[in-house]
């Protein structure tokens, strides 16, 4: 009896191992030579050990039998760390993967039919997303591109299933290719708007960008005008932060070193913000007004990174954060929340010293940027209340 008992637990422990998926122990040229034997394709799991959404992948969902069985019917699966595995690492160069998980589907010439971006908590939820993958082969409309084709509804479908599978450097390419090959009437049709409103492919002094603003009429007709113009916002509002953080130029170097650097090389200096804010003027968007500081605050920075900022310059400043900081979302908030305030300067009055106390006040009890507050409460940067006057 405990023989057979045995036995039983041995049975459905196997049963188990190959109803998940089978992620086989393979290179990928050995595992493209048996998916053309079996005819199937190549499922290539992407991970890295710091990953969590990769560990969270590999002990929930891939386990899951139903799942397996779908998998195990369609592919040759095989996982990679990108950090580690020759393979993982080729694959990571040759389709630019940027973020983990990636899975990667392949067909056995080792072209890409379609890849997913990230993990999901549920087998079946990732079974739907494998479902849709397989519906469109990345392979056959990359050839169709390179080939010369440029029909309005192939690029379309082309550029939606590039953004869907987060492929943005040929997804830029190819809107690069959708400007110059369509009609205006066809690029600023409805079908063609998800290419404009896309934050990725949309940013400011892109070409599509440009289009979008110079288009900005007939895009209102088609799309209406709030729609649009809260796109132009988002691009301009994007920008105009990259410069508050410093990261428009000589990121690189330490604030110290970057205004020296600066005040070298004055031209370098938020050389792009007056333009962006002779674009913006004619515009009249929802947050025209925290825009309109944020061009201030820009060019008192301009000020103080070329070494011509005055210490009234830089009260000028810190009067800005006063106003703007209340009225940031706090996901755009914590990108220059503390770079700043750094250019206000380590030499402050007793008055200015509070008021930067108000400004992280405020933030602990009323913002909602997480971020911000965590890093005020772990350095203790606020007095705690008896301290305060």
């Amino acid at each position: 009896m405990r023989k057979l008992l045995f036995i039983m637990v041995g049975l459905l422990g196997s049963m188990l191992v190959f109803g998940q998926t089978n992620f086989q122990h393979l290179t990928l040229s050995e595992a493209v030579a048996k998916a053309k034997v079996e005819k199937k394709m190549v499922f290539v799991d992407l991970y890295t050990s710091w990953c969590i959404p990769c560990k969270m992948m590999a002990d929930k969902v891939f386990p899951d039998l139903l799942l397996g069985e779908f998998m195990n019917e369609r592919f040759v699966c095989v996982k990679y760390d990108a950090d580690k595995d020759e393979d993982g690492k080729m694959l990571v160069e040759k389709f630019s993967v940027r973020s983990y998980p990636t899975f990667l589907i392949l067909n056995v010439n080792q072209e890409l039919e379609n890849q997913i971006i990230g993990g999901v908590n549920k087998p079946e939820e990732f079974q739907i997303k494998v479902e849709e993958a397989l519906k469109a082969s990345m392979a056959t409309l990359n050839r169709q591109y390179n080939e010369g084709n440029r029909d309005v509804v192939f690029l379309r479908d082309y550029l939606s299933l590039l953004l869907q599978s987060y492929m943005i450097d040929q997804a830029k390419e190819v809107s690069n290719a959708f400007l110059s090959s369509v009609s205006d009437s066809e690029k600023t049709a409805w079908d063609s708007w998800f290419i404009f409103e896309n934050d990725a492919l949309t940013t400011w002094g892109s070409a599509t960008f440009d289009y979008l603003l110079s288009h900005f009429e007939q895009f209102g007709n088609t799309v209406g005008q709030e729609e649009a113009l809260d796109k132009i916002s988002r691009s301009f509002e994007t920008k105009l932060v990259t410069m508050l953080q410093g990261k428009d130029e000589t990121y690189s170097l330490n604030l110290r070193d970057r205004m020296a650097s600066n005040a070298r090389h004055p031209q370098k200096v938020m050389k792009d913000l007056d333009k962006v804010r002779q674009q913006m003027a004619p515009f009249q968007f929802n947050a025209k007004q925290r825009l309109n500081m944020y061009v201030q605050m820009c060019g008192l920075i301009r000020n103080i990174r070329e070494g011509k900022g005055t210490d009234k310059d830089r009260d000028d400043l810190l009067s800005l954060c006063e106003k703007v900081y209340p009225m940031t979302p706090g996901n755009m908030l914590r990108m220059f929340y503390f770079q700043v305030l750094g250019y206000v300067g380590q030499n402050v009055t007793a008055e200015q010293k509070e008021r930067i106390m108000n400004i992280h006040r405020f933030t602990l009890k009323y913002s909602d940027c997480t971020t911000v507050k965590a890093v005020l409460e772990m350095n203790h940067m606020v007095q705690p209340e008896q301290e305060q006057k």
